[in-house]
């Protein structure tokens, strides 16, 4: 059977944080009560299929001294899921730019076939 993640699954994973995060509290007080701005604390959970079943990772981060002010930047998140109406757009858009195609409609033509 192919491994699923269920609520079980889920729950394992929650109480292995919650247990890493417990044994990590001194070093994680430490950082907070050394760093006066506050810190970032960092968990990572990678899951992987094995022919054994679920492959676990699990990270836990933090600073242990103040870093300096990061340089500025920008970060850009794009989310996108396209439908087949979509691809189909973008396809007759590429094609009419590259001058494959050309639209008539209405008396105007769009685009021109080299």
């Amino acid at each position: 059977m192919e491994p699923q993640i269920t609520d079980s699954v889920l729950q394992v994973i929650a109480g292995s944080v919650e247990k890493i995060l417990i044994e990590q509290r001194e070093g994680i007080d430490f950082a907070f009560k050394k760093i006066q701005d506050g810190i970032k604390l960092n968990i990572g959970v990678n899951i992987a299929q094995t022919l054994s079943g679920l492959e676990i990772n699990y990270t836990v981060g933090y600073p242990l001294e103040a870093s300096p002010e990061p340089a500025q930047k920008q970060t850009v998140k794009k989310k996108q899921v396209l439908d087949d109406g979509e691809m189909a757009l973008a396809f007759i858009g590429n094609e009419i730019r590259d001058g494959r195609m050309s639209i008539t409609a209405g008396g105007q033509t769009i685009g021109k076939v080299d």
